[in-house]
């Protein structure tokens, strides 16, 4: 493919906590697609605003006061297609975009749904499979509905609101987990073995959500599988990789641990369980990316004591710096990132309704 015949537009930043996450992730998957696409560039300030870039910045952050006010952009759909159009008057036409926006207004189907608004293709999971995997408690609901076990947890809010004493005597447990419900990269996450420890906790993570999960604390081994979508004799295929270990020496796996100081982090590719605790896994990632309906990619995140297995969460979006997981358990199975990027792109470019999908179920979705 010739790199001018094809326009990528490339998003990230957002209004979440996870903004400058999402800033380093684009910056890798820039340098993976330039060779290929011609890659347009759209940092979303904190405040919502986009702003263009021909090539990627040398930020960290994008901060209105920092920011070219030149640079201010904003889609326009008319009869000559969708454009992106820029306060200095330039125009770019779109042929499929990348989001890769973390958390909320980006991972929850707000930026979804304004690419499908406008007709714009893009990559990854459509509004449903967003919502769904967005909100940890309907995912656990839709995967506890198709037998895929979760990790036994309560539902608390301002409104129905449970002590540490009652959560423990539900839960059957003293240590519990105690996180957002709408909220991702272990923001606002929080392990608790005391009634002090459990009550702030609580008030931490309604400061990122209204509804929070009481889970269960499973002491065993936290697992990722990354699983990628490809187009293969006109059908939608799914590729997925072995199991990849995340080693935490001193705590749980926080968001200061995945990015702040990872010293004390071990990731061990391919984890060391057996080949049929693989296969499980990888059997157990797709089951769980088609009844969630997702698209594109995922990342598959699980937890295993010594008798069971649980899925954990789902991230649509996963991270895509040069050391997340989701590249780096694909490049085990031979895929460079370059090649796991201008696949997903690929695969959004050929979304269209005469592409079959060789796995997607036509059922509904139905809660108990």
């Amino acid at each position: 493919m010739n790199k001018v015949e094809r326009n990528v537009l490339l998003i990230c930043g957002g209004e979440s906590p996870e903004h400058e996450v999402s800033i380093i992730s684009g910056r890798n998957v820039f340098n993976c697609l330039k060779d290929d696409f011609n890659v347009l560039v759209v940092t979303i300030s904190r405040s919502g605003i986009w702003y263009l870039h021909a090539s990627f910045p040398h930020i960290t952050s994008c901060d209105d006061e920092m920011a070219d006010k030149s640079q201010i952009c904003h889609l326009i759909k008319n009869n000559d297609g969708v454009m992106l159009h820029t306060e200095n008057k330039r125009k770019y036409s779109i042929d499929v975009a990348f989001p890769l926006v973390h958390g909320a207004s980006g991972e929850d189907g707000m930026l979804q749904g304004t690419l499908e608004l406008y007709g714009i293709k893009y990559v990854g999971s459509n509004i449903a499979g967003s919502v769904i995997c967005m909100n940890k408690i309907l995912t656990r609901k839709i995967l506890s509905y198709h037998d895929i076990a979760t990790v036994p947890f309560l539902e608390i809010n301002e409104e129905n609101f449970v002590g540490y004493h009652e959560a423990s005597k539900m839960l059957g447990v003293e240590d519990m987990i105690v996180k957002p419900c709408s909220c991702g990269s272990s923001i606002g996450v929080s392990a608790v073995r005391s009634e002090v420890e459990y009550e702030n906790a609580i008030r931490n993570a309604l400061l990122y959500s209204s509804d929070v999960l009481v889970e269960v604390m499973i002491k065993g081994m936290e697992l990722e599988c990354s699983v990628l979508e490809k187009i293969e004799n006109g059908k939608r295929t799914l590729f997925s990789s072995d199991a990849g270990q995340i080693i935490v020496e001193d705590g749980f796996y926080s968001y200061e641990a995945k990015y702040c100081n990872q010293k004390n982090v071990v990731t061990a590719i391919p984890a060391s369980i057996t080949h049929k605790q693989h296969e499980i896994i990888a059997h157990t990632a797709e089951s769980a990316f088609k009844v969630l309906k997702c698209r594109g990619w995922a990342r598959v995140d699980f937890l295993m004591d010594d008798t069971n297995l649980y899925v954990n969460e789902i991230n649509t979006i996963p991270g895509c710096t040069s050391i997340s997981m989701y590249t780096k358990l694909l490049e085990s199975k031979g895929m460079s990132q370059k090649e796991v990027f201008k696949t997903l792109v690929d695969v959004a470019l050929n979304d269209n309704a005469e592409l079959v999908s060789s796995y997607h179920s036509n059922s509904v979705i139905m809660c108990r």
